[in-house]
């Protein structure tokens, strides 16, 4: 089952994609499959990004035969001002310049190669954990959790932990009990908001709540995009 969406390049919104300063995901696709996953900075800088204990061939079996091309493709764009959404400039180092090349690959159509931004980690608060635990969000759990190897860092008012790390430490039963709001979703799915909202409306995941769609991580990590405006529901039992 899948899903074509109109509105996957930059926007404005993208603020809300990634709320702590950081590195991204830049994930090069060929047709429906990962290539190569770079770790990149908002000036463009990248590397591959590698699992513990492996080497490149391993991790990224298919890469070797595109890393010509990559190579040379980012040298001819990075470091060069970017017309983004709206005709907007983009420049090295805004927030929106790794998410304006993904969609500058993705227009080459070249090699059949695709590419999205997502960030790091999907970010969520303490608040959000301890709901999902069914326990008030006071100081003492959150200083549980944290004797236990979350680490949350504080942002704005609230306090973020990794989705991944959550998981590992209290484990999956937990983790997909997390309702995640549309800006969370919409870093996951490497979209917009507006969009990842429309996207979990019409696969049937969606809650509504208090004028809101919000839906939990067990239900969304079933979604998976599979092409420049496609993304599919996979049947792998998890729950949430």
């Amino acid at each position: 089952m899948t899903e074509t969406n109109e509105t996957v390049s930059p926007s404005s919104d993208h603020e809300s994609l990634f709320p702590l300063p950081s590195p991204v995901f830049f994930r090069v696709m060929e047709r429906r499959h990962p290539v190569v996953v770079f770790r990149m900075e908002l000036d463009g800088t990248h590397m591959p990004m590698l699992p513990a204990g492996k080497s490149l061939e391993k991790a990224w079996p298919e890469y070797a035969a595109v890393a010509s091309f990559l190579a040379a493709w980012f040298e001819q764009f990075i470091g060069e001002n970017l017309i983004g959404e709206s005709d907007r400039l983009v420049y090295p180092g805004d927030s929106l310049y790794p998410r304006t090349l993904a969609h500058y690959l993705t227009r080459s159509r070249m090699m059949k190669l695709w590419a999205y931004v997502t960030p790091i980690a999907v970010w969520v608060s303490f608040r959000q954990v301890a709901h999902a635990l069914g326990r008030q969000p006071l100081p003492g759990l959150r200083q549980e959790m944290e004797s236990k190897g979350i680490q949350f860092l504080p942002n704005y008012g609230h306090y973020l932990a990794a989705l991944e790390t959550v998981s590992d430490t209290l484990g999956a039963s937990v983790a997909d009990q997390i309702i995640l709001y549309p800006h969370q979703v919409a870093g996951y799915l490497g979209v917009v908001p507006k969009v990842a909202t429309r996207i979990v409306r019409r696969f049937g995941l969606a809650i509504s709540r208090n004028d809101m769609t919000v839906v939990s991580w067990g239900r969304l990590r079933r979604l998976h995009r599979v092409g420049p405006r496609s993304f599919e529901l996979s049947n792998d039992g998890v729950n949430g």
